[in-house]
């Protein structure tokens, strides 16, 4: 399984165009997806509730712990034998996570991926 984490902080206007690209171009099963919401103070959390009936779990931290705990407290909390980190900002295309994980799979000598950025502005 992979378990892809993403760390959240004061995006619900951006969050959402992450979650759907993920949830619309990854693989059909073998995934997770954690959010942990790193204590926002906007609509965030709000926003993130609406994918928990699309399979996304959703960790909130009570206060803003920064990138790394959070990150942490994703990773303590997942399934998965791969861990991909993924910013709230992104948006991927279409078989992203396969093409990110099928080296680690293919290959035991490799034990990091990583991927192409396309600036969308």
């Amino acid at each position: 399984m992979v378990s892809v984490i993403i760390p959240a902080y004061n995006g619900e206007k951006i969050i959402g165009k992450c979650l759907d690209s993920v949830l619309m171009s990854s693989v059909a099963d073998g995934y997770e997806v954690i959010v942990i919401d790193d204590g926002s103070s906007d609509g965030t959390e709000e926003t993130l509730e609406g994918y928990k009936s699309k399979g996304v779990v959703l960790l909130k931290n009570a206060k803003n712990l920064g990138f790394a705990k959070t990150v942490k407290r994703g990773v303590l909390a997942s399934k998965g034998d791969v861990v991909v980190f993924l910013n709230m900002d992104t948006v991927v295309e279409p078989g992203w996570l396969n093409g990110l994980v099928e080296p680690l799979f293919k290959d035991g000598m490799v034990g990091i991926t990583g991927s192409k950025i396309l600036s969308m502005s």
